[in-house]
């Protein structure tokens, strides 16, 4: 459905094929659901047109759909009919198998019937297929502020590529380096949310349970301010403000995201590295006062060059 959820239906039909008139009880089992599968209202039992008894609800459990007469070669019609919500934490491998389907796994259920000692079974599975969810992750911006503050932006896109519509949960996690304080992380997401990693800690959830559509995306924004300790700059290994490389590192400005969705999950990262402007001084030229023979006049050139990213500076000249 529309909403993320799943609806499903069986039909339950005890038939007569004899020529005589019989009388029969006819009983379904519920699906046991796995863990992270709710019933929206309960299941719905319904006979079809043409067929005696009443509509009822159950939530699990067996239940009897009718006990009387079917006429001879006749059939009694039952659709058994529920509203799934599946949560990310669906647990996905508790679906049985279906028999019928090409190693699918998906929800049994079971009726059987009883006339005059004689029993019959039967079950039906309905195939669950469960949408992977994929994201991406990339640094839109790193700039230093007049304060020394470095504030990185990450962009973070969760894409639905299938037909289905999917559900899914987001979080994001900093892993900087040990020479990068964070001052402050925030974020914003979908339909004007907003949020703040709570002070001292460097993750944060972003969205739980959220439908995403068949072929759709949606984009979230990350922003962090950190400082940089000014010694690390001068220390023999500055691999603190290097971004790792491999996965599971730290270093530098990185920062992951992690998608879950029933059945599985996916993680990207993004990095950035913080940089300083570079400095270079050149001699101009040295000339004489034709006036006053102890007055030099020396001329240089200082050129600061930026670095990877939009810095401040402050700049002195003191003779030696």
């Amino acid at each position: 459905n529309g909403d993320g959820t799943w609806t499903i239906t069986y039909a339950v039909v005890a038939a007569n094929p004899s020529e005589v008139d019989l009388h029969y009880t006819l009983t379904d089992s519920l699906p046991d659901l796995p863990g992270g599968f709710a019933l929206v209202d309960g299941w719905t039992l319904t006979p079809r047109a043409g067929t005696p008894g009443e509509t009822t609800t159950a939530a699990s459990g067996d239940v009897e759909l009718y006990e009387g007469t079917l006429a001879a070669g006749a059939a009694h019609t039952w659709d058994v009919t529920a509203t799934l919500r599946l949560g990310t934490d669906a647990q996905v491998g508790q679906l049985e198998p279906c028999e019928s389907s090409d190693g699918a796994s998906g929800i049994l259920n079971s009726a059987s019937v009883a006339s005059g000692g004689y029993e019959d079974e039967d079950d039906a599975c309905v195939p669950v297929e469960l949408p992977e969810v994929g994201v991406a992750k990339s640094v839109v911006s790193t700039t230093q502020g007049a304060d020394g503050l470095w504030t990185v932006v990450y962009e973070v896109v969760v894409s639905n590529d299938s037909d289905l519509t999917a559900v899914y949960s987001l979080s994001d996690e900093l892993h900087f380096g040990g020479d990068i304080t964070v001052e402050s992380a925030s974020w914003t997401g979908q339909d004007g949310a907003t949020g703040a990693f709570a002070a001292g800690e460097t993750s944060a959830v972003l969205a739980t349970d959220r439908v995403l559509g068949a072929g759709t995306s949606e984009t979230y924004r990350v922003t962090v301010v950190a400082l940089v300790d000014p010694a690390a700059w001068g220390a023999a290994v500055d691999a603190g403000l290097t971004c790792p490389p491999g996965e599971d590192g730290v270093g530098g400005f990185l920062n992951s995201a992690t998608v879950t969705f029933p059945g599985g999950s996916e993680s990207a990262e993004g990095c950035s590295e913080p940089s300083l402007p570079d400095i270079a001084k050149d001699f101009v030229s040295v000339t004489q006062s034709d006036t006053d023979a102890s007055r030099w006049t020396v001329v240089d050139t200082v050129t600061v060059t930026g670095g990877e990213h939009e810095t401040f500076y402050d700049i002195s000249d003191v003779p030696a």
